[in-house]
């Protein structure tokens, strides 16, 4: 007996209303309704509304509608078929084609494997699963060519032979699916129904909440209708009225739609007791914000002003908002918390080591060794910490020797060979048994893996350690330790039990296969977990939380007070336009599918209706310069909130203006801050190790440190810091700068003291020493370098080298090659030993000329200008001659030495000039051997740029050009003679500054060491 179909106004709530309705039904005591509904969240709130104190009676049983499909179809087969998983799915397409005739489809199969299918079967199942549900055999599909791929093409040409092979294959072993269960239970609706499903006089069956159907479940919906079961929609009023359901809401003509094919007669349901429609005066709230951040800012101040006795719901369009929010609840509220929404397996960090582990596997050389990043991402799982080792103690020191040894290695090592012999690990035996044990477990269990079965096996071996060596972890991450549980007891089973249990598959199938599953896998939290009960007898019950966090789904026919819509934009809600490169829309329709915007529809429906039957809405979106994948454009408020800001415009008559209550928009003061100079105070210890380092020989590097940034001269040379250690990923100018030397060396080193006459011989020679010293085992280089680091360095240093040595002077004639000199200069009555490393001395006409090779493209050198700064000078002159330096003294040293820092990036060269002819006068002086320092003048130093063309660029930059050789060379002398003006200027400073102070260079700044010290 066919029933009019109950409408309930969707501007008051459904389920107050529905169960005042269930009681004007005068049902018997022992009548069990039987309620049908999309998921099981209004159950929780019905007990509440159907117990009374002092009643007694049974309530409702609830099944949602996929379980009543399960349990018609059980009724219909007369057996238990088992859900097919999305594996085996795959596995029975695989064979499917297979079995087809020949062809295009099955000739494109033979030359691809697995692998290459495995995201086609995948297409193929989930696209015959639909068409099943919609009542729709699979059909072919024919001149498709210029709509899809071609390999989409040919297995549509055949897709209705392999669906008929696929369905075959499911009966055979007796598997089935959604879509199928729906066909098939829709096929058998001329028989009597089941009678566990049929509606009798004491079991009256309820249907509610539901709004997109395909059809075998509108069928199915229909039939129980038909013998009597009651519809009960939750829309636009206006439904009800005949004469005026073309003005009902947009969202709502899906059930005007129904109505009208199944000539139903509505009924609108009138609830006296609910008061007055809540939609007659809506109270709606915008925020404009310009990130996530400042949505939630405002979440959390409006959610201060919520009352204990209000109930309110935050509805999250996307799971990965929902820890976000949960850091953002204010604590008053977070006792009477109640969160339904799922968080999924992928979200956590178990899932990210298994991520991880996969991975590493992946990025394997040909020798079996693993790359070191991909190492250190899994000694980095925040999960490790919590292990123990075999001998109960932490494992956290372990894995910080390990990542230490990791941070100073090659770019691919052994993790045992290569780590945990290191000699780190010599003086703790424990710390590497129980590294080895752990080794063993992530990275040797998942070394192998080829099937699901292996998979598997890992997995297990993986839950196994963690259980057992996890006893931590267990009370500080729970949630880990659930997604640990579905892991062992979702995914393992799954990956056991499937029919492609032993085909070959290639890694990266499986980290698919593991993706899929984790980004589906809900752990759901348990409702109201944070309230204790007064007394064991007392249940909870989610819906008495004052504040509830739940997604558009899980809204559905809940109502509340407050509501808030979080990210409340376009590709949020209703979200991304989705695309399907095996059957786009424009050939859905061919086969009678509906097209992609349906869950769009569903998504709106659900916004609406929860915001309908609900009082405040607050809705918060972002704007800005963010941009979303789609059309790289910038992130716009959801077409639903744009419905309810024109509602109001209507209202008001006139287009709100952004910032105009309650169109509100995030607003705050900017005050940027003037960087602050950092300053290391020279008193008490740090004033010691200076005096100290001024007692020990200083090199030029060390005061061109100094020169540069005396605070990171403090850092690195005083407090003692150190650059963490990392494998170098691209560029290495540290080792490329040995290698150069060290190949220099070799060549002037076989024509010492002679001159270069054949160029194109020597060019040659130097060229075949630099190829085989590179690939030399003696060179890290050729491991540690990026392949095509190395080719680039191969090819073009080999080029340079020749142009380095094309360009050499005619009258170079080396001497002395990587020779250590010291020397001492007096300041202020104190004797500083000074000490350098020469690359390379020549015995020239101008005298001995001292070279330094530069490798790379920035070279620091003396401006020209400051040689003519005689003022400079004089002052200089006087303060290192001085015995005692008073105040003004001390800002006069500082204001010479900023001068020198404006117009000279190096003393390196002054310190060689100084050093050397100190040398040559104590030559003179005591006669030294020839072989220890060689006779004749000091005549200049230069840098030799070997990353251009190999010229040198002497100490004095001065162009030549236009200027008189007796010019010049006086020039040069003076030069030379105030080269340990300089010098004696950065040491005295040393000695005098009360604070080392921040230079600030962007250049130098993003390459030091220290720069985070330097924001801290």
């Amino acid at each position: 007996m066919q029933k009019p179909i109950h409408i309930f106004s969707w501007n008051r709530p459904f389920l107050p209303s529905f169960a005042r309705f269930l009681d004007s039904e005068n049902l018997g005591t022992l009548d069990v309704p039987l309620l049908v509904s999309p998921t099981y969240r209004p159950w929780q709130y019905l007990q509440g509304l159907l117990s009374r104190p002092g009643e007694t009676r049974i309530l409702p049983r609830l099944l949602t509608l996929t379980e009543l499909v399960e349990l018609w179809h059980k009724e219909v087969k007369r057996s238990s078929p088992t859900q097919a998983s999305i594996l085996d799915s795959v596995h029975l397409v695989w064979q499917a084609i297979h079995m087809l005739d020949e062809g295009e489809a099955k000739d494109m199969l033979a030359s691809m494997d697995l692998n290459s299918f495995f995201p086609w079967g995948e297409k193929i199942a989930s696209l015959v699963d639909e068409m099943l549900g919609c009542n729709i055999l699979p059909e072919d599909v024919l001149a498709c060519d210029d709509e899809v791929l071609p390999e989409a093409a040919k297995l549509l040409q055949s897709l209705g032979q392999i669906g008929k092979n696929y369905l075959a294959l499911l009966n055979e072993h007796n598997l089935t699916t959604t879509g199928l269960a729906q066909y098939e239970v829709a096929a058998s609706l001329e028989h009597p129904l089941p009678s566990l499903v049929r509606p009798t006089r004491h079991r009256p069956v309820y249907i509610m909440g539901f709004y997109n159907l395909n059809a075998t479940r509108e069928l199915i919906l229909k039939r129980l209708w038909e013998d009597g079961a009651t519809i009960c929609l939750h829309t636009d009023p206006l439904v009800a009225d005949p004469a005026r359901r073309h003005r009902a809401h947009w969202i709502c003509q899906r059930h005007v739609q129904l109505l009208e094919e199944w000539q139903a007669e509505a009924v609108l349901h009138n609830d006296e007791k609910s008061g007055s429609e809540k939609g007659s005066q809506p109270s709606v709230h915008f925020f404009s914000g310009y990130d996530l951040h400042s949505q939630l800012s405002r979440l959390r101040d409006d959610l201060q002003g919520l009352d204990t006795e209000q109930k309110a719901c935050v509805l999250l369009p996307t799971a990965g908002l929902l820890m976000p929010t949960l850091h953002h609840v204010p604590e008053s509220l977070r006792p009477h918390l109640n969160i339904a929404m799922g968080l999924c397996v992928a979200d956590t960090p178990i899932f990210q080591l298994v991520h991880d582990l996969l991975l590493l596997q992946d990025n394997r050389d040909n020798e079996g060794r693993y790359h070191w990043k991909r190492l250190l991402a899994c000694a980095d799982s925040p999960l490790l910490a919590g292990l123990e080792g075999p001998f109960g103690e932490g494992i956290l020191p372990a894995i910080r020797r390990y990542r230490t040894q990791l941070c100073r290695g090659l770019r691919f090592v052994d993790p045992f060979e290569d780590v945990l012999r290191a000699e780190i690990f010599d003086d703790a035996p424990a710390e590497s048994a129980a590294m080895r044990e752990l080794l063993l477990v992530l990275v040797t269990g998942f070394a192998e893996i080829s099937t699901t079965e292996d998979l598997a096996q890992a997995l297990q071996g993986l839950c196994d350690h963690f259980n057992t060596r996890g006893t931590t972890l267990r009370s500080t991450s729970p949630v880990d330790m659930e997604a640990l549980f579905h892991i062992e007891h979702r995914l393992i089973p799954m990956l056991r039990n499937t029919l492609l249990h032993e085909s070959e598959l290639g890694l990266k199938v499986l980290v698919r296969i593991l993706d899929d599953f984790c980004g589906k896998e809900h752990m759901f939290f348990e409702p109201g977990a944070s309230v204790v009960p007064d007394s064991p007898q007392k249940r909870h019950n989610p819906c008495e939380a004052s504040l509830q966090i739940v997604n558009v789904l899980e809204s559905t026919l809940l109502s509340f007070d407050r509501v808030y819509v979080l990210d409340a934009t376009d590709d949020s809600l209703p979200g991304p336009k989705k695309h399907d490169p095996l059957l786009p829309d424009s050939l859905r329709a061919v086969l009678g599918l509906p097209d992609l915007r349906l869950e769009e529809t569903e998504t709106g429906y659900g916004i609406l209706r929860l915001c309908k039957s609900s009082g405040e809405k607050f809705f918060y979106w972002q704007e800005g310069i963010t941009r979303t994948w789609l059309f790289d454009g910038k992130k716009s408020r959801s077409r639903f909130v744009e419905e309810y800001i024109w509602e109001l415009e209507q209202k008001l008559g006139r287009v709100l203006a952004s910032g105009e209550a309650p169109l509100e928009v995030a607003r705050c003061v900017l005050t940027p801050m003037q960087p602050q100079d950092r300053t290391l105070p020279v008193q008490d210890r740090i004033f010691e190790i200076l005096q100290d380092r001024l007692a020990s020989p200083l090199s030029p590097s060390a005061m061109d440190q100094y020169l540069s940034c005396p605070l990171q001269f403090g850092f690195a040379r005083l407090a003692g810091l150190k650059a963490l250690e990392m494998v170098n990923e691209t560029d290495d100018p540290t080792g490329l700068g040995t290698l150069i030397h060290e190949v220099l060396e070799t060549f002037h080193g076989r024509h010492l003291n002679e001159l270069l006459e054949d160029r194109e011989a020597c060019a040659k020679e130097l060229v075949e020493i630099f190829r085989d010293t590179l690939h030399s085992d003696s060179c890290l280089l050729s491991m540690t370098l990026p392949p095509a680091s190395l080719a680039m360095l191969e090819a073009q240093g080999s080029r340079k080298l020749e142009t380095y040595i094309l360009n050499q002077p005619e009258d170079s004639r080396p001497i002395l090659l990587e020779r250590d000199i010291s020397a001492h200069v007096s300041v202020s009555g104190r004797d500083i030993s000074l000490f350098g490393r020469i690359d390379r001395m020549d015995r020239r006409k101008r005298g001995l000329v001292v070279l330094d090779y530069k490798t790379g493209t920035r070279i620091n050198n003396v401006h020209p200008r400051l040689w003519t700064m005689d003022a400079f000078f004089e002052k200089v002159q006087a303060l290192t001659v001085a015995s005692t330096l008073d105040a003004t003294d001390k800002r006069t040293l500082h204001e010479l030495f900023l001068t020198l820092r404006e117009n000279a990036k190096s003393i390196q060269l002054p310190c060689y000039v100084t050093i050397c002819t100190h040398e040559t006068r104590q030559l003179k002086r005591e006669s030294m051997r020839p072989d220890i320092w060689p006779e004749g003048k000091f005549g200049d130093a230069a840098f030799v740029a070997l990353a251009s063309k190999g010229e040198e660029i002497p100490i004095d930059a001065l162009k030549r050009k236009g200027r008189a050789s007796d010019e010049m060379d006086e020039r040069h002398r003076r030069i030379l003679s105030l080269c340990p003006k300089l010098v004696e200027l950065v040491v005295l400073h040393m000695q005098h500054t009360e604070e080392l102070v921040q230079m600030r260079d962007p250049v130098r700044c993003g390459r030091c060491s220290f720069a985070q010290l330097c924001l801290a």
